[in-house]
């Protein structure tokens, strides 16, 4: 339900708003399937095996579409990012103590 409220927000001001949520800037991804979320679950959610199967998506962010590729970081990129992205949310280390899976971090790059 938080998620379509963030949505319906970002829709009405043209992706204006609100420029940041938590910390991060809040943006819209378009591909193949919803989106579903998992904090935690003992299995990948279902847009991330979407993300997976799919990697072409677009993204956008302040009303800018962009082309982008997705992948999962590395394991060397993860050691390096962890801890920046834990700063802006915590939630995220608790999610990882509480599975365990490891929780995947998706880098988006334009595409070619």
């Amino acid at each position: 339900m938080l998620e379509n409220g963030h949505r319906a927000l970002l829709q009405l001001s043209g992706g204006r708003f609100p420029r940041s949520l938590l910390g991060m800037q809040p943006v819209e991804l378009h591909h193949v399937l919803l989106v579903a979320s998992k904090g935690g679950h003992p299995e990948h959610p279902d847009w991330y095996k979407n993300l997976v199967a799919n990697p072409d998506v677009e993204l956008v962010v302040n009303d800018e579409r962009r082309l982008m590729h997705a992948r999962t970081a590395s394991a060397a990129e993860k050691a390096e990012l962890w801890p920046r992205i834990v700063s802006v949310y915590k939630g995220y280390d608790g999610y990882q103590r509480s599975t365990e899976r490891d929780i995947p971090v998706v880098i988006l790059e334009p595409r070619r």
